[in-house]
């Protein structure tokens, strides 16, 4: 398969939610390469908030208690290649 050629999934483009819920966002490059995450405040990881899961599925974003700072853009691109998709958040207070 032709990596330049090959698509990238996201699970969402958009999303409202309410402070204090939880959901994933799912990102995989149809090639099986590795991909990253950056969220309104840089880089995300393991460690951050939201934080990366890596899994067969793909690469993943955990919201754990959702707050109204969450709110804003999340990319994920593949880094050897031009390939990225946007996952936009709403968060709205109570």
């Amino acid at each position: 398969m032709d990596i330049a050629a090959s698509s990238l999934y996201l699970s969402k483009e958009t999303a409202v939610k309410s402070v204090d819920e939880i959901f994933i966002v799912i990102c995989k490059d149809d090639a099986g390469q590795p991909v990253t995450w950056k969220g309104p405040k840089g880089r995300l990881g393991t460690r951050t908030h939201p934080k990366v899961h890596i899994g067969s599925y793909g690469t993943s974003i955990i919201f754990n208690r959702t707050r109204v700072e969450d709110s804003g853009n999340y990319t994920c691109s593949v880094p050897t290649t031009s390939k990225s998709g946007v996952f936009r958040l709403v968060v709205e207070g109570k």
